[in-house]
């Protein structure tokens, strides 16, 4: 197996390559010809940083976790970060495109504030305006994407596999994606461990076997809790499920 650098530099050699690079994963080409699907959500995200005078109100509202605000089909998200800094996120429904046809508003996160609040959220409340009224910086746009579970069905290819979201690349709905790719790293070591490195298409293709249906169960899952937490009722309907009830 021979891999090519975007500096030209070719290396050779390798008994296996496990491609974990990402959703936009070169490496998976090399299994499958899928491509991940856009959800219909955009997050477009800014911050408040510790320097800002409107940091307190952060920190009451998502102290060191995360606050969530929505309704009517939009959020609005304060993270912490690990430089104390709150990531501010502005979930919405938008158009694939809407990313490379507002490259202007992007690079005016004033105007862009404005017009988020004006059309946007001018009926919510102050205290969750505010966060997106009193952050600083650029904004970030950052579509949602998320493999067609269909496509997790390919065979095993030797002397190469994927982990991580070059596999199964989901949306963030049930916050699971750093641990389903620290497990696939678990097992594909364990299957290595277990078969050696003479019998390495064997390990893979036991790996995959079971790699493969946990990253169809998480993408089902982020996909329908993200349906509740972008419905008109929400977060009535996200309630209901997380209860486990069919009325409230």
């Amino acid at each position: 197996m021979s891999v090519h650098f975007a500096d030209g530099r070719i290396e050779s050699g390798f008994q296996l390559v496990v491609g974990a690079d990402g959703a936009w994963s070169k490496a998976r080409s090399l299994v499958t010809s899928a491509k991940p699907q856009y959800s219909g959500v955009h997050y477009l995200t800014t911050a408040i940083q510790p320097e800002n005078p409107f940091h307190s109100s952060a920190v009451s509202l998502a102290g060191k976790g995360l606050y969530m605000a929505l309704g009517d089909g939009k959020q609005i998200l304060v993270v912490k970060l690990g430089d104390s800094s709150y990531q501010i996120g502005v979930g919405l429904r938008l158009q694939e495109s809407w990313s490379s046809e507002n490259a202007a508003p992007l690079k005016d996160p004033s105007a862009l504030r404005q017009s988020l609040l004006r059309d946007g959220f001018a009926d919510w409340p102050q205290m969750h305006t505010d966060m997106i009224r009193h952050s600083d910086g650029d904004f970030r746009a950052w579509p949602l994407y998320a493999m067609p579970t269909k496509s997790l069905s390919w065979q095993t290819v030797p002397g190469v596999t994927l982990i991580g979201d070059a596999a199964h690349i989901t949306t963030p709905f049930v916050g699971e994606g750093v641990n389903c790719a620290l497990y696939d790293s678990l097992q594909l070591a364990q299957q290595i461990i277990k078969h050696g490195i003479d019998d390495l298409h064997r390990a893979v293709s036991e790996y995959e076997a079971l790699m493969l249906p946990r990253g169809i169960d998480l993408i089902k899952r982020s996909t329908k809790s993200g349906e509740l937490l972008f419905a008109p009722d929400a977060p009535r309907s996200w309630l209901k499920a997380f209860a486990g009830i069919d009325s409230v």
